[in-house]
């Protein structure tokens, strides 16, 4: 087993498009889960971009939510509201959506819409906010 594990270290670890034991890892997935198709990434912000588009496109609608505090990558979508200065918090039950620095645009910002950990009250109130922006799909 250790071999098997070197021989494959050897020909690489990480790469930028998808490979043949990917392709196989993907077909064995989908052969024993209820899936119909699989895609790896290489970062958590590079999973969560996909998820966000994914669900965009899915849903044709542009806003997400999102909770306050919550970390999901170094995308625009996701650096909102991440650690908020206490001024800039907002409602408990509506939190505001607050950049997560620089660059980040606001037209970001205004997709992302903030919802407070562990508060459904919070989670109700923005799709009852934003009922024709935001699709439940649970």
């Amino acid at each position: 087993m250790v071999k098997a594990v070197e021989t494959k270290l050897h020909e690489g670890t990480t790469f930028g498009m998808p490979h043949e034991q990917e392709w196989e890892l993907a077909e064995e997935i989908c052969a024993r889960y209820p899936v119909e198709m699989v895609r790896f990434g290489s970062s958590g912000t590079e999973v969560t971009m996909h998820a966000c588009r994914i669900a965009r496109a899915a849903t044709g609608r542009d806003k997400i939510i999102k909770f306050e505090g919550s970390y999901h990558g170094l995308h625009d979508t996701a650096l909102v509201s991440v650690k908020p200065k206490e001024t800039e918090y907002g409602s408990e039950d509506a939190p505001n959506s607050v950049p997560g620095g620089g660059g980040v645009p606001e037209a970001a910002v205004d997709n992302v819409v903030v919802a407070s950990f562990n508060n459904f009250k919070s989670v109700e109130n923005r799709f009852k906010q934003f009922p024709a922006r935001l699709r439940q799909l649970f």
